[in-house]
Formats: structure tokens, C-alpha cells, sequence
């Protein structure tokens, strides 16, 4: 798990604006992949803070991968599943708001190749990886970086079948 975060995170930096907020409430998108690809429960603590409740359907995005990586750091089974499932919630929410939003099925796609098994939260694995393909030259340059590196070590993207 910490591969493919680690690969995402050193090729999205290099193209990244330091500046560039991911929400309004100032989480840049530079904190959002290093705290997904790190092991800081204090990151990641601080990234939900900022958010807080969520404005808007991207901050709801956000939050829920937030919370699903957050989830591991909770002590007991009970409260890493709920954390998760809050975070399933929030997400899915986001998701079924904008169900085109490639974005959106990235971070989907990121979580359901890497959480256990035992969570059953696969289905959507080869669906939002055929969305992402088809959309994928639309793409803002920083998706796609991201996207791409991710593509290095997903099962279900493969960077020669983006282009």
C-alpha cells in the first residue's frame, strides 16, 4: 500500500503548485497525496481539521479518502470501521452527486485497490478505471500526472492504456 502512495505522491509533487488549494478551507493538494502516502496519523488529523464539516461536494471527496486512510490509525476494529465507513459514506455521497467526476472515481479507485478485502469495497474497481481511461485526456495536467503515476503500480490502470 505504501508503494503505490509513495509513487504517486513523488511524481505528483514535482508538477504541483505549493499554492494550489484542493478545498476552500486551505487543504492544498500537496498535503492531501503526502498525508495519503505517509504514515502520520497527526497529518492526517490536521488535513480533516481544516476541513472540518464539508462545504462543498469536493471537501466531501476529500474528507471521506481522508478518513478511510485515517481509519487505520483507530484503535479496536470497531472504530477503524467506522472511520471508514463515515469516510465510505462521504465519498460515495460526492460521488453520486457528480458520477462523472474523474477525480472523484480516482480516489475511489485508489481506495478500493488497497483497502482489505474484508471491507467488500471492490465493486466499482474495473468500472471507474474504464471512466478514468475514457476521460483522461480532459484531464487537468495534474490528474493526469497523478493518474499516471498511480498507473505504475495499479492492477486496473495501465499507463499504456492511457493517451
Amino acid at each position: 500500500m505504501k508503494n503505490w502512495l509513495y509513487v504517486l505522491l513523488v511524481s505528483v509533487f514535482g508538477f504541483l503548485n505549493p499554492n494550489t488549494a484542493w478545498c476552500q478551507n486551505a487543504v492544498e493538494l500537496g498535503d492531501l497525496y503526502e498525508q495519503l502516502s505517509g504514515e502520520s496519523e497527526e497529518g492526517l488529523s490536521s488535513l480533516l481539521e481544516k476541513i472540518g464539516e464539508p462545504d462543498d461536494n469536493k471537501e466531501r471527496a476529500v474528507k471521506g479518502v481522508l478518513l478511510m486512510k485515517f481509519a487505520a490509525f483507530q484503535s479496536g476494529p470497531g472504530d477503524k470501521l467506522s472511520t471508514f465507513k463515515e469516510g465510505h459514506t462521504l465519498l460515495e455521497n460526492a460521488i453520486s452527486k457528480e458520477p462523472e467526476n474523474s477525480e472523484y472515481l480516482f480516489f475511489r479507485l485508489l481506495i478500493q485497490e488497497n483497502a482489505p478485502r474484508i471491507l467488500g469495497y471492490s465493486d466499482n474497481i474495473e468500472a471507474d478505471a474504464s471512466k478514468i481511461r475514457e476521460s483522461y485526456n480532459g484531464l487537468s495536467q495534474e490528474l493526469k500526472n497523478a493518474i499516471l503515476a498511480y498507473s505504475k503500480t495499479s492492477k486496473a490502470l495501465n499507463s499504456e492504456d492511457l493517451d
